[in-house]
């Protein structure tokens, strides 16, 4: 969390916020969790005595939990932080893989 503003005049803008008349120390915020749930499903037969058969199914981010990996930390100025504070960061970087599913089919013999 920082102001967003050079507030002690050393050219940086990383200054921590004031809440509650104490500056706020490294690691105060706590961002959403992140959740992945991620499974396979494999099943396999002998088709002839040489010959089998194999197939199987992979799931990633099975529910499609939205997971954002970056939130504005601008806590700004005041007592009450902005608006804008803690608000996902836009862009594709910043946004965990959608839903994705495969199959295969494996013959060996």
């Amino acid at each position: 969390m920082t102001t967003g503003v050079d507030n002690n005049g050393d050219g940086n803008t990383s200054d921590r916020p004031v809440v509650n008349g104490v500056v706020v120390p490294r690691d105060w915020g706590q961002a959403p969790a992140i959740y992945d749930f991620d499974f396979a499903l494999q099943w396999s037969r002998n088709i002839k005595e040489r010959t089998r058969l194999s197939l199987r199914a992979e799931s990633f981010n099975t529910f499609n939990h939205l997971n954002t990996y970056s939130r504005n930390g601008v806590y700004g100025n005041a007592a009450t932080p902005v608006s804008t504070f803690g608000v996902p960061v836009g862009g594709l970087a910043n946004v965990g893989p959608p839903r994705e599913m495969q199959f295969s089919a494996r013959i060996q013999f």
